[in-house]
């Protein structure tokens, strides 16, 4: 539609978001991580740089209408961290 923008993508550079991520990936993922025998903060940094390039897909934007993004980021990152486990 011309004139509609797509909603701004998550900035996982800004200190803000970046601790709104590792906030939610340590209450929610940090001990099945751990059980896979895999470190933490190696996986965050995988997590994160998953994150930037599924913000960065048209489909796949956090889009605030539709929720916050701290689920956002809980949804993508619950897929990661299925795929980081998998490996």
């Amino acid at each position: 539609m011309a004139g509609v923008m797509d909603p701004p993508s998550p900035d996982f550079g800004d200190a803000t978001v970046y601790r709104l991520a590792r906030r939610v990936f340590f209450a929610r993922f940090s001990r099945r991580i751990t059980a896979t025998g895999l470190d933490p903060e190696d996986a965050l940094q995988e997590i994160l740089l998953a994150l930037t390039t599924k913000a960065r897909s048209s489909g796949s934007r956090w889009d605030r209408d539709r929720g916050s993004l701290s689920n956002w980021m809980y949804t993508a990152m619950n897929g990661a961290v299925i795929n980081l486990a998998d490996k």
